[in-house]
């Protein structure tokens, strides 16, 4: 899971934790301090992010929206929002939550994002097209290919799917 956790420690600090981070996206999850039995009040509190690339905003995002007001709650997460973004380039992303009679609290932290799996060992980045490229392009005679590393080369597979549905149409 393409997770970016935010969650306020027994201090108030935010603490953040990159798990597993997807190439083309993850889910920014907002956490509070929860010990599964008592609710966590909620009062005045606010909280959002902006994400940033190249010095310009790509994202941005703050809770609870006009005319809601939190209260309290039981569950150990108070909101997630997914954001995507383009693989293996630099991004800022700038937390910051506000409670009322609390100091406000920001981080901003300074990212890459991740490369996809490498699909071949004959494969090399691209890092104008953000993907990974083989030595050689693709057949376009309409036949469906794997890549064969051993040879370096594209080979047809064979198309069963196509027979059998070929067979039952009869």
């Amino acid at each position: 899971m393409s997770q970016y956790v935010i969650k306020l420690n027994d201090d108030d600090v935010i603490i953040n934790q990159d798990i597993d981070l997807a190439e083309a996206y993850c889910d920014v999850v907002f956490k509070v301090k929860q010990d599964g039995i008592n609710t966590v009040n909620l009062q005045g509190l606010s909280f959002g992010f902006t994400l940033e690339k190249d010095g310009k905003v790509v994202h941005e995002f703050s809770y609870p929206p006009a005319g809601v007001h939190l209260v309290c709650s039981d569950m150990p997460y108070i909101c997630a929002e997914r954001v995507n973004w383009v693989t293996n380039d630099y991004y800022r992303i700038s937390f910051w939550i506000t409670q009322t009679g609390k100091p406000a609290i920001t981080r901003t932290y300074d990212f890459l994002t991740p490369k996809p799996e490498q699909p071949s060992p004959a494969c090399t980045w691209n890092n104008n097209k953000k993907q990974f490229e083989y030595p050689r392009q693709y057949p376009t005679d309409g036949k469906i290919c794997n890549w064969d590393d051993r040879s370096k080369s594209w080979k047809p597979i064979k198309q069963y799917l196509s027979s059998m549905f070929q067979r039952r149409t009869r």
